[in-house]
């Protein structure tokens, strides 16, 4: 517990729940109070805060000496103020804050409140067979999450200050829908002696879509797409020529 109702708390619990099958929850929470002024706004305190949750369950499965399956979900939320941008609190070609800064409040006529909330959800499944001489594992993993984050980021108010600013500027960018998938598969050999080596193959799509919304209506809203799908194979191989000489 801290400075401005500052609150962090982590905690997990975890052991056996049958034969072969673990199990380990863990959750984190944090928040802080609102603790920066809006002169434009009544009553005090009306930026700078935010709630944080996160969550996590994993499971362990082990049938036997040869099988591990670990699968993970987990999830996060985070509402709260998005970046506070301040208008002309340094003298240009000076290295320090001007008296224009105040740590404690700013002077905002647009921004809705500058409002930030993103959610994140996603899950793994860790695989790995020992056949003996040879480990194989794969690794799948899925993640998605949308958000928004809002500002009033010339600063301040245009032609009242602090200092001088052109224009009023409002603008919000969201994280549409992303969805993320990747897959690896990989062959390590596990059999001691000299020589050792892995061999294996990636994949990886992902998607997702930015809008921006400015001011007023101008420019008009854009979203962009972003969309990604690589794919690689690996191999790599190690040689003890002796305790002093390894070739890779």
């Amino acid at each position: 517990y801290g400075t401005f109702g500052t609150f962090n708390f982590d905690g997990a619990i975890s052991g056996a729940v049958a034969p072969g099958v673990s199990a380990r929850a863990s959750v984190l929470v944090q928040h802080r109070n609102d603790w920066i002024d809006n002169t434009l706004t009544a009553g005090k305190d009306n930026l700078g805060g935010y709630d944080e949750t996160a969550g996590r369950l994993q499971f362990l499965f082990n049938p036997n000496d040869q099988l591990d399956v670990l699968v993970n979900v987990h999830a996060r939320n985070l509402v709260g103020t998005s970046a506070i941008f301040r208008a002309n609190v340094i003298t240009p070609g000076t290295n320090g804050l001007n008296a224009n800064y105040d740590r404690n409040s700013v002077t905002y006529n647009q921004g809705g409140g500058n409002p930030q909330e993103y959610n994140g959800y996603g899950a793994s499944v860790n695989v790995s067979y020992d056949f003996g001489d040879i480990k194989l594992t794969s690794i799948s993993a899925w993640e998605t999450a949308e958000g928004f984050s809002r500002g009033d980021i010339d600063g301040g108010v245009a032609g009242v200050g602090p200092g001088f600013i052109p224009f009023d500027s409002d603008t919000q960018d969201s994280l549409n829908d992303l969805e993320q998938v990747t897959q690896e598969v990989r062959l390590a050999s596990d059999y001691g002696g000299p020589l050792k080596w892995q061999v294996g193959a990636f994949w990886f799509d992902s998607s997702f879509d930015i809008t921006t919304v400015g001011p007023f209506g101008f420019p008009p809203s854009t979203t962009v797409t972003h969309e990604n799908t690589s794919w690689a194979i690996f191999g790599q191989g190690s040689y003890d020529i002796s305790e002093a000489l390894t070739v890779t």
